[in-house]
């Protein structure tokens, strides 16, 4: 946890202008910075000051936070639990307070908040649907220009109109191109050029985050 007095000018830092990293909002007009598949790696709040105030440590489980609690007594150090809402702002389960060398403040979390991403690389973002009046030609030019490869048809039915999806890949994902077409009359029920593209998380468990945050 950083305080500082120039919460602007870390967000410029931080984000498009400097480091890219991902870039939160907190309560209160603070920040929260991401850097890779922790929800929050640095958390700043507005201050007088330029000074990391905290320093967080992981425990790997329950158990290993009751055994640095038990240790902390067995010491004589004092600490503190955090609040749920101090836990919310960290996004972690648990965490408990106390003060270290030169009196900074020192905490040690477990359970931490996990976004593990999406499945990219050679792969690439995702695949595009498209629905078409000229699935034959548009599927022709995909292979001509593109050197896609059929992968797969299937049937599929949108707003109670059935039709058929030809699935063609450029690289290892099953398919990163869906062509559909309505049987028999050819029609374009899309009001729009692409009708969905796709993004691939890494587990479930983003899926059903980022379903509660909707």
């Amino acid at each position: 946890v950083v305080r500082t007095a120039k919460i602007e000018e870390w967000r410029k830092f931080a984000g498009d202008e400097g480091l890219g990293l991902h870039i939160d909002e907190t309560p209160g007009g603070g920040l929260a910075l991401r850097v890779d598949d922790y929800k929050k790696r640095l958390i700043l709040l507005p201050g007088d000051k330029e000074e990391i105030e905290t320093i967080g440590w992981e425990a790997a489980s329950d158990a290993e936070l009751e055994t640095f609690a038990a240790n902390l007594k067995s010491h004589g150090v004092p600490f503190e639990w955090g609040d749920e809402d101090a836990a919310e702002l960290r996004s972690v389960r648990h965490f408990m307070s106390f003060s270290g060398p030169k009196g900074m403040k020192m905490e040690i979390f477990e359970g931490p908040t996990q976004q593990n991403g999406f499945v990219t690389g050679e792969c690439g973002i995702g695949h595009i649907a498209m629905v078409t009046k000229r699935p034959e030609e548009t599927v022709d030019f995909f292979k001509k220009i593109l050197g896609a490869r059929h992968t797969d048809t299937i049937e599929d039915t949108l707003q109670r109109i059935t039709l058929d999806f030809t699935f063609l890949h450029l690289i290892p994902r099953q398919h990163s191109i869906a062509v559909g077409a309505t049987r028999g009359m050819k029609m374009d029920p899309m009001p729009v050029n692409i009708q969905h593209f796709s993004l691939q998380i890494e587990n479930y468990a983003d899926m059903t985050a980022a379903n509660r945050r909707v």
